[in-house]
């Protein structure tokens, strides 16, 4: 059997890539324009990120064939090159780990519940919250995690609310990390709460993560080929 080419292997490792994320750019429909316009930004630098080794190549493969300028010039404008790109690519890398941070973060924000929209509604529904906690021993924090997860407009007021950051402090991240959690496993909520928990579902499942790995090590190999 012939070996792959080197178009066939560079297609194979960031062909997989490219479907994994057009899988996850589908289950994104009804998150919220901030997470599709995130996913646009992940799409865009994965996109650039194999072809900043290979324009690299290319300009190295040029400037060792202009014969009529001098060695050490052609050499100096070689390593320059290639720094820029060495340069470019973890940029871009971490740039795309950043975009799919948002994406994550964008997804949890949606998947969470939101407090009532009503000033009334929501006195009523931090009473009902405090006789809730109050029947429980410990700490604010104690109290706080035996009631989690049981009423949206509890949880609304908890973790997406001045209310809950006040009684909350500097546990506020962990009770947030709780509530993902718990509406994560569970199969109610606004319309939007159901598409994000089904789209965070499928950005584990799709592991965009390993899409940048992919695209980077294609961004390498191209590089590689003039080393």
């Amino acid at each position: 059997m012939a070996e792959p080419t080197f178009d066939e292997t560079i297609a194979a490792m960031t062909g997989p890539a490219n479907q994994r994320l057009g899988v996850l750019g589908a289950a994104l429909s009804g998150t919220g324009v901030e997470v599709i316009a995130a996913f646009k930004d992940l799409q865009a630098t994965l996109s650039a990120l194999p072809g900043v080794g290979a324009a690299a190549a290319s300009d190295i493969e040029r400037t060792r064939n202009e014969d009529s300028t001098p060695l050490e010039y052609r050499r100096r404008l070689e390593r320059e090159r290639r720094s820029v790109a060495e340069t470019m690519i973890p940029k871009l890398n971490g740039a795309a780990h950043a975009t799919i941070a948002r994406i994550q973060a964008g997804l949890e924000e949606g998947l969470l519940p939101k407090p009532a929209k009503d000033s009334t509604t929501r006195l009523l529904v931090r009473q009902e919250l405090q006789a809730a906690m109050a029947a429980h021993p410990g700490t604010t924090l104690d109290q706080v995690r035996n009631v989690i997860g049981q009423n949206a407009l509890w949880d609304g007021e908890l973790v997406s609310s001045d209310y809950g950051r006040a009684i909350l402090g500097k546990d506020l991240p962990a009770i947030r990390a709780d509530a993902i959690a718990k509406w994560t496993s569970r199969a109610d909520g606004t319309e939007r709460m159901q598409s994000s928990r089904k789209a965070l579902q499928v950005l584990r499942k799709t592991n965009p993560a390993g899409a940048v790995a992919a695209m980077e090590a294609a961004a390498r190999m191209h590089l590689s080929r003039v080393e």
